[in-house]
């Protein structure tokens, strides 16, 4: 007995689907077909397929495209003639024309042929940038559609790129590291590529501070005055009088550049009076003492009259200048206890005189030290 296998084939349906021509294949199709011309001729394109489309013969028929399409016209010398690419299923439909019917709009038609070698020319001298935030350019010369990069990028956000035209413009932040740093610009145009290094310099280090001034202390007249405190530095120093009851009534300040200018107002008070001056930057400070005379006058006088002792019991001071004689208020120190001896003395203008017997008296304040001859 024979044995019969029964093959079961079961139906398939299968649905052809009609792939539609691309532009780099309809591209090619024309290329293909008009690769034996002998005369010149060039081939352009319209950009995006056609749906619908109105085209004169060259016998001056009307002929109007109902179908999608890609739309191509070689122009000769003197004529020219279209070729229509039926986008769905790659036939070609030959129109010819005349050179005076060419599309109005051809200069914005893309060439197909002859193609230009592709070019692309950049200045790739190293950019230096400075520490500070600022744009830098490079200009691209090309006869393509280029783009532009940075190398890793994501670890190089201080700098960015902006495109105008021809020209990258080159955004670089401020550096604050105490290091240089560098990133690459990548231009490219097919296989053609070019780069651009951009170096930064690094963030200067700050220097060590220092301040300098001459802390010689200002002896200021009792009149009013001005006095000047030069003053040497690398930051920015700030100068105060020091606080007391006094100040800053009769002592401040004017900063003119780095000159400090000490205004001193009249003494008309019978004491010294004293200000400090305090220049600081960060944690340096230096300081000037201000010491103003009192109101108190100066005269030469001679010891006549004096008596032995630690101390002058008793004494009288002759002025020359004046004529008259003074009883002191005071005793007299004993190395001013010498008979003839000439003294500086102050005393207090304002002071009523006397007479007491010597002639007019005004107390002596302060007995200063010998007459130097």
């Amino acid at each position: 007995m024979k044995k019969i296998f029964l093959l079961i084939i079961p139906f398939v349906f299968l649905s052809t689907l009609t792939a539609q021509i691309t532009q780099e294949r309809a591209d090619e199709i024309v290329l293909e077909r008009i690769n034996q011309e002998t005369q010149s001729y060039t081939v352009y394109a319209k950009e995006n397929v056609q749906t619908e489309m109105t085209i004169t013969t060259a016998n001056g028929e009307i002929l109007e495209l109902d179908y999608s399409c890609w739309v191509y016209y070689i122009s000769y010398t003197e004529s020219g003639r279209y070729l229509i690419v039926n986008e769905s299923n790659g036939n070609v439909l030959e129109v010819n024309t005349t050179s005076d019917a060419e599309p109005n709009n051809l200069a914005e038609w893309r060439v197909v042929y002859p193609t230009e070698e592709p070019f692309l020319t950049v200045d790739e001298t190293p950019i230096a940038a400075t520490a500070e935030a600022g744009t830098y350019q490079i200009v691209v010369n090309s006869n393509g559609t280029w783009t532009a990069i940075v190398k890793d990028a994501e670890n190089h956000t201080w700098c960015t790129l902006t495109i105008e035209n021809n020209t990258i413009i080159v955004n670089i932040a401020e550096n604050p590291l105490f290091t240089t740093r560098s990133a690459t610009v990548k231009i490219m145009l097919g296989s053609l590529t070019k780069s651009v290094v951009v170096n930064q310099d690094a963030d200067e280090e700050p220097e060590e501070p220092f301040l300098t001034v001459d802390e010689t202390p200002i002896t200021a007249t009792k009149e009013a005055g001005t006095y000047q405190i030069a003053v040497s530095s690398n930051g920015e120093w700030t100068a105060v009088v020091e606080s007391s009851a006094m100040n800053p009534y009769w002592c401040t300040l004017t900063i003119e550049n780095n000159i400090i200018i000490v205004n001193i107002a009249e003494n008309s008070f019978v004491t010294t009076r004293s200000a400090t001056v305090k220049i600081t930057l960060g944690d340096l400070t230096k300081y000037v003492v201000i010491t103003q005379e009192d109101a108190m006058d100066w005269e030469i006088g001679i010891i006549k009259d004096a008596t032995g002792g630690d101390n002058c019991g008793t004494y009288v001071i002759f002025f020359e200048q004046t004529n008259k004689t003074y009883v002191p208020n005071q005793l007299l120190p004993n190395q001013f206890c010498i008979h003839g001896l000439q003294v500086a003395v102050k005393y207090r203008t304002l002071y009523e005189e006397h007479n007491c017997g010597f002639g007019g008296w005004l107390p002596v304040i302060e007995i200063l030290g010998i007459k130097n001859n």
